[in-house]
């Protein structure tokens, strides 16, 4: 559950420089991404993904099932080890 507490605690540990996203993205699409490519970068393992992001598994795999990302497209959805998740924005190391 979010508390003023756990969002100010995310936003001053959170890297600004590491995602751009353009002014007006909808909250809808920047989770989806974050979510996304989370998953990417943690080499498509949804238990390590929901540890990530700090979202149960269940409530994971409700978002990952209302992206349409099923278990055998997820890579291609996503873009595999070598590409980006579709029309991200630009993520740097």
């Amino acid at each position: 559950m979010m508390t003023p507490d756990n969002v100010t605690e995310a936003a001053l540990n959170f890297d600004t420089s590491s995602v751009v996203f353009p002014a007006g993205t909808k909250l809808r699409e920047i989770e989806r991404i974050v979510i996304l490519e989370t998953l990417r970068q943690k080499n498509f393992n949804r238990t390590h993904t929901a540890r990530a992001l700090g979202i149960g598994i269940r409530t994971l795999q409700r978002k990952l099932k209302r992206y349409g990302a099923s278990d055998w497209g997820l890579k291609a959805k996503v873009g595999g080890e070598e590409g980006d998740v579709n029309e991200t924005p630009s993520f740097t190391n």
